[in-house]
């Protein structure tokens, strides 16, 4: 049975949403903290609690947007920017590489040596 949410993690998840998945702007409207490199820490800590993730998943469902549609809305943004705003465009092609899971987490392991760089994807 999942965890009941805190006040503050159900005014992340309502935040997230609200800012299109940005859990940085999430977390830096809920926490007290005005750095975003600690508000980027807090959203990812909380974004790997699965009690967090249900809620959110729910929340998208209700809203019917899911993860397919996500990544088809990046990817008309990306297409349509790409000689408009290169800018947009790359920034739409990287939150394609995040929600595909093709950026390494902090639990991946990243081992540079003369070889090259190795990357050990968690599981």
């Amino acid at each position: 049975m999942p965890r009941r949410l805190t006040i503050k993690q159900q005014k992340f998840v309502k935040e997230y949403i609200e800012n299109d998945g940005n859990g940085t702007k999430a977390a830096l409207a809920v926490y007290e903290t005005s750095e975003p490199t600690v508000a980027n820490a807090i959203a990812t800590e909380n974004l790997q609690k699965p009690s967090i993730r249900e809620k959110i998943d729910e929340a998208l469902a209700s809203l019917e947007i899911t993860p397919n549609w996500v990544l088809n809305r990046h990817k008309t943004i990306a297409e349509k920017q790409e000689d408009k705003d290169p800018m947009v465009s790359e920034r739409a092609l990287e939150n394609i590489g995040k929600i595909a899971g093709l950026y390494p987490s902090a639990t991946n392991q990243i081992d540079i040596d003369r070889d090259g760089i190795s990357i050990k994807w968690k599981e």
